[in-house]
């Protein structure tokens, strides 16, 4: 056989051999605890909460509006710079708008509040599906549509008609609401974004203690 193809095969056999051994140990070695990111809150686990649980079990009522009012402050600052980050963007996207358009926006921001007042019915408790997916369900949707921009983009072209000069420039507001959305995400503890649109139902999640039992307690 000729002795370059020799060194040449032996280099190739070497070469495999070590590759397969880098992949056996790759496979079967314990995977490490993936480090917490933006966004981990989101996963159903139980992290260090007690009152996240699966669906298969109660959720702690009790020990989730305890959490929310110990959290108040840091949910209300957290919520206060969300709202600020919004109202600028809407700010500058209706500086974007045509009359007409601008016309839509307001209706559709009035039907918005009017349905958001009537969906938060004060003494009709909260069902555990109804807990759960303001707490898991509604952040994350939320967090798809700031991260992923053309979702964003494409369902305001089509509320509003957007032109091509408007989409582009639309676009360029979505990018730096993202930054700073995401900058406050990472700068906040995780129960903010989860707790944060919980915490205005805190009066539907658990039943008041009558006051003959709490003077019994004491």
């Amino acid at each position: 056989m000729n002795r370059r193809i020799l060194v040449a095969l032996s280099t190739a056999a070497i070469f495999l051999a070590g590759y397969a051994t880098g992949v056996w140990h790759e496979n079967n070695q314990p995977l490490p605890t993936p480090p917490v990111t933006v966004g981990a809150e989101f996963g159903h686990s139980k992290l260090s909460y007690p009152f996240a649980t699966h669906r298969d079990h109660p959720i702690n009522r009790n020990e989730l509006v305890a959490r929310i009012q110990d959290l108040k402050p840091q949910l209300e600052e957290f919520r206060s710079k969300l709202i600020a980050i919004d109202q600028s963007f809407t700010v500058e996207f209706k500086k974007l708008l045509t009359d007409e358009q601008l016309m839509r926006f307001e209706d559709r921001a009035k039907r918005r509040e009017l349905s958001r007042s009537k969906g938060n019915k004060h003494g009709t408790l909260l069902s555990d599906a109804e807990i759960e997916a303001l707490m898991w369900e509604l952040p994350a949707r939320n967090l798809i549509g700031e991260v992923v921009l053309p979702l964003r983009l494409d369902m305001l072209s089509r509320e509003y008609k957007l032109d091509d000069n408007q989409k582009t420039r639309t676009n360029d507001l979505l990018k730096q609401r993202r930054t700073l959305v995401l900058t406050l995400i990472d700068s906040s503890p995780p129960p903010s974004v989860q707790l944060m649109r919980l915490a205005p139902y805190i009066q539907r999640i658990a039943k008041p203690v009558p006051a003959a039992e709490t003077s019994v307690s004491k």
